[in-house]
């Protein structure tokens, strides 16, 4: 934070100015890791004569945010950035001194969001004195508060969670918890393994010979051990692998840049105010340049028929199962399970008869066709296959999730309907799992777990992702403004589910401890967000909008890094729907970062409304493809999104 004062003359009253103004309770982080709260102090002394004050709040930009330890002051003379609008228009304003400039401040910054640069010009010479004051306890604070704020106040201050723990205390704790059976069983293995030791040969042939005197205790013991042994090994679940799998990479032929997109947008639609919507949601998408739409969607207007919804499907489809068949030398009579997925396009006969046709499979090859099920049914999928690998033994699954763009163009004006036209783009993926032991040694993964949860019972959730028509009988998805929350609380209830099964103890310890603190102790204590950093190496979160990646990254508590293959996966290749997720573990493996052992987070959101996840456990380091989506661009990648990209 910077304060910039500049200009002179002389101050027209006698008695001193005093100026406290504070900033709103956002803590930033400095380089050294410290976490600060931030707020200014400006103390004015008269001179002599009259003069004049401006006042500018301007927006700092995140490259100027960052101070160090010390309270190194942050120098920034531009103005407000395009992407960050004040919204303020009464500024500048000419302001007379003997006006109430706190009063001021906080009825014109109260709404705001972001940390503001406070910049006071005057018309003559310098102030006598001025300071800018770092603390680490100031807080937002105003005059002659009335006990209904000072009571939310205070609950806001009983919320803020403990200092941060040493990094040697939070290791020693997990190290402790996370292997306590452990610790617990060193002592009295050591003191059997140390007593065994003792024996001599004499105590050893006494032991024999009482066993053998005592045959029906022994084979009894034995048989124990070996029933308990063998009922273990047959009532758990056989392993499902994942062998390898392909995604679609469009052509460039197909490749629809944003200009292109916007120029054929006011040729199609004469609406202005659609247009101009369409524009402001594609500069804030996250898309790139490279996006590609089907070739029936290049036409003036689109050419949505079923002809051309069957020629991108065998398009995508094929293609991704030709590369899938290549890698790993899969024949057609090897496919055991083929499990489909595409939520838009039902045609009849299904998708995975025109696979079945095209590829001859065998006539008692399992196939299914999923549709309706949105974006999430791409894990769905993986959950139909894995429970029939369950069942029949040494047996290959092919899983394909895509969808179809071509007759699902939205042709009306309503706005929640053109969302979709701005963000879906062509893709699929083709994936091998088989629970064939022999297959280990080459698979990529092993499928750890797979957690469903549907919110359907809730009308709003149910509503929120809804096909249906418009006034003027046009046929589109229509997306609820509530849809962020829904999938909020569709999340929560999944890694709720999810959490016990992947989380270590100690992160779980601390969920309960804070869980059963705020029943009994104080309801005010920040809920507990796990740590499911500890749990996961790689996250791959569906790359449905900007606006789905950031709300995932700040409920999961996540890093750039963690969500850059979902971000990276949105401007390269838009939202391809149910296969985005394969897309992204593809640009993990093609920067090298898959290493045996890592464990990967899928999650996906489909209407219904749903929130499925999975977690696949690494079995190999993955070495980067030479072929793929992302062969001939990944070295341009990670790339800079602005959050505006002017048209």
């Amino acid at each position: 934070m910077h304060l910039s004062i500049a200009g002179g003359g002389f101050w027209a009253f006698k008695a001193p100015l005093q100026l406290n103004y504070y900033t709103k309770q956002e803590k930033l982080t400095t380089p050294h890791g410290t976490k600060l709260r931030f707020f200014i102090r400006l103390t004015i002394r008269p001179g002599m004569g009259t003069a004049a004050a401006k006042l500018n709040l301007r927006y700092v930009p995140a490259e100027f945010r960052d101070l160090s330890e010390t309270g190194t002051q942050v120098t920034h003379t531009g103005g407000c950035t395009s992407a960050h609008p004040l919204q303020l228009s009464q500024l500048p304003l000419q302001l007379d001194l003997n006006s109430s400039w706190t009063e001021y401040l906080m009825r014109h910054t109260r709404k705001t969001v972001g940390d503001w640069l406070v910049v006071i010009e005057t018309t003559h010479l310098p102030l006598a004195s001025s300071s800018v004051l770092i603390s680490q306890t100031g807080c937002f604070s105003q005059p002659n508060q009335s006990k209904r704020k000072k009571k939310r106040r205070n609950s806001r201050m009983a919320a803020v969670p403990l200092p941060e723990f040493p990094m040697w205390a939070k290791f020693g704790y997990r190290f402790i918890v996370n292997n306590f059976v452990t610790l617990f069983l060193v002592g009295p293995m050591t003191a059997v393994g140390w007593e065994l030791l003792q024996l001599g040969p004499d105590e050893i042939t006494a032991l024999w010979r009482s066993l053998q005197q005592k045959p029906i205790e022994s084979l009894s013991a034995v048989f124990s051990v070996a029933f308990v042994a063998a009922l273990y090994f047959v009532s758990r679940p056989r392993p499902v692998y994942l062998v390898d799998y392909a995604c679609f990479k469009p052509p460039s032929t197909c490749r629809v840049p944003a200009a292109t997109f916007m120029e054929h947008t006011r040729l199609i639609n004469s609406d202005e105010k659609s247009v101009q919507f369409q524009t402001r949601i594609l500069e804030r998408s996250g898309l790139g340049e490279e996006t590609c739409l089907p070739p029936a969607n290049h036409y003036i207007p689109p050419n949505p028929t079923m002809e051309a919804s069957r020629a991108e499907a065998q398009l995508v489809i094929f293609s991704a199962i030709d590369d899938l068949m290549k890698k790993t030398g899969l024949r057609p009579k090897d496919v055991d399970v083929l499990v489909v997925n595409c939520s838009l396009f039902s045609p009849t006969p299904s998708l995975s008869a025109m696979i079945i046709n095209r590829y001859k499979l065998r006539s008692n090859v399992r196939s299914f066709n999923l549709s309706g099920m949105g974006c999430s049914a791409g894990l769905i999928s993986i959950d139909l296959a894995r429970d029939l690998l369950q069942v029949h033994p040494r047996a290959n699954a092919l899983v394909v999730s895509t969808e179809i763009i071509t007759p699902n163009f939205y042709a009306g004006n309503q706005r929640s309907m053109l969302l979709p036209n701005c963000l879906f783009r062509m893709g699929a993926a083709a994936i091998l799992l088989s629970n064939r032991r022999r297959e280990a040694g080459r698979a990529k993964y092993r499928l750890a777990h797979v957690v469903r949860t549907h919110k359907g019972a809730d009308d709003r959730a149910y509503r929120c992702v809804y096909e249906e028509e418009d006034a003027e009988g046009h046929s589109g998805i229509s997306l609820s403004k509530d849809l962020m929350a829904i999938a909020g609380e569709a999340l929560k209830s999944n890694i709720t589910t999810m959490g016990p099964l992947v989380l270590p103890m100690s992160e779980q310890l601390l969920f309960a401890l804070n869980l059963v603190g705020r029943k009994l102790l104080n309801p005010e204590w920040k809920p507990y967000i796990p740590d499911f950093k500890q749990a996961f190496d790689h996250f791959c979160i569906h790359a449905g909008g900007r606006a789905v990646i950031d709300e995932l990254q700040k409920s999961l508590q996540l890093s750039a890094e963690h969500v850059e293959a979902s971000r990276m996966t949105l401007h390269r290749f838009g939202n391809t729907s149910s296969s985005s997720l394969w897309y992204e573990l593809n640009y993990i493996e093609s920067k090298g970062r898959m290493r045996r052992g890592d464990r990967v987070w899928q999650i996906g959101f489909g209407s219904g409304f749903k929130c499925n996840s999975a977690v696949w456990k690494c079995l190999r380091t993955i070495k980067a493809p030479v072929d793929g989506p992302w062969t001939d661009c990944i070295d341009r990648y990670p790339v800079d999104i602005p959050e505006i990209v002017k048209l």
